[in-house]
């Protein structure tokens, strides 16, 4: 599961459900019997995450991905055969900076259509 913070958080009014079925469905009769594992991504602290996920015999394991270094980029980039060409020089990259060479530009001023009020002077 892609973005799963919802379902991961602190139980409270708006995800009681939710949580709960969860770890029903992962760790309760119908996971063991089908042997299911849950993997989801998220971009929340472990101290933001419920309880009982945290739970001995629950989460199996967990990575954490932080931003790389000009080096790392540069060596993911070529174990994919791809040059690093990022936009601007920066201490750490995203793997998606890595990964997509030039893809990302930054937004562009919109040029004016009609009328403008000049307010500097």
């Amino acid at each position: 599961m892609e973005d799963a913070e919802r379902l991961l958080w602190r139980r409270n009014g708006d995800n009681r459900e939710a949580v709960s079925s969860l770890l029903n469905i992962a760790d309760g009769l119908m996971g063991r019997m089908l042997r299911l594992h849950v993997i989801c991504s998220i971009n929340a602290r472990m101290e933001d995450l419920d309880p009982a996920i945290l739970r001995p015999g629950r989460l199996m394991n967990h990575r954490r991905f932080s931003a790389l270094s000009r080096e790392a980029a540069e060596r993911v980039a070529a174990a994919r055969d791809l040059e690093f060409r990022p936009n601007e020089p920066a201490e750490a990259y995203t793997l998606a900076e890595a990964l997509n060479p030039g893809a990302y530009e930054p937004p562009r001023a919109k040029p004016c259509i009609g009328f403008k009020t000049v307010t500097d002077r």
